[in-house]
């Protein structure tokens, strides 16, 4: 239960409302109202109404989605929220203790990668002593806050079980879903050699390509599909 709130991040829906705020964010997902909006190249501009400045690729943490004011730039308080779970799941006497750090550890990496990508380095609350202050953090440096998401992803690759492909965790976070984030991570800052060994490790799992298009929209649990949200 205490994972939802991170999932419903990702969900194939347009969004959904964030009770602790009150407030309207749109999924980071690959829908038209989603992350691919604001990370799509485009041959000409797009002028709008509804996703202006998203569509003009004029980022910055008070752009807005559209008039309803939210922006994906609220996704910092989600990593709070990530490391106040981490250190809730440390104190706690619950089985499989390792498991749901490892999980949460992997989802607040990717929730930073999301905001790397498009903000860059953003002031986070990786301390849980910092989590309910009110004292603004400076930014983190762009190495710190990189190291920052790797150790989450080692940690979830470390911890979490290869896949969960046909069985009822699917969704959740993987080995294989980390070493993606990873993966991506290195490609962004163009650290190929070390982009080459976590790909080399992704081939190693047992993903590939459907010999079908089509069949990978169709097939439920597919072995092309290293990450997806029920919904």
């Amino acid at each position: 239960s205490a994972f939802i709130p991170f999932y419903v991040q990702f969900n194939p829906n347009y969004g959904s409302t964030d009770i602790s705020r009150g407030t309207f964010d749109f999924s980071l997902t690959a829908g038209f109202l989603g992350y691919t909006w604001a990370t799509t190249t485009q041959t000409d501009e797009a002028t709008d109404i509804y996703y202006f400045p998203y569509s003009q690729f004029t980022l910055g943490p008070a752009s807005v989605a559209n008039s309803s004011g939210q922006s994906f730039y609220d996704r910092v308080s989600y990593v709070a929220k990530l490391t106040s779970l981490i250190n809730k799941i440390d104190k706690s006497g619950i089985n499989n203790k390792a498991l749901y750090t490892a999980e949460a550890r992997g989802l607040r990496a990717w929730l930073m990668y999301v905001l790397y990508d498009l903000y860059g380095p953003v002031s986070v609350k990786l301390d849980p002593a910092t989590v309910d202050a009110n004292e603004i953090l400076p930014r983190l440096t762009q190495a710190d806050y990189v190291a920052a998401m790797e150790s989450d992803l080692q940690a979830a690759i470390t911890g979490l079980p290869d896949k969960y492909n046909n069985t009822a965790n699917w969704g959740r976070m993987s080995k294989g879903v980390a070493r993606m984030v990873l993966l991506k991570l290195y490609m962004h800052d163009k650290q190929w050699a070390k982009a080459q060994v976590v790909g080399k490790e992704l081939l190693g799992m047992g993903y590939q390509l459907d010999p079908s298009y089509k069949d990978v929209f169709i097939t439920s649990q597919n072995s092309e599909i290293i990450f997806a949200v029920p919904g």
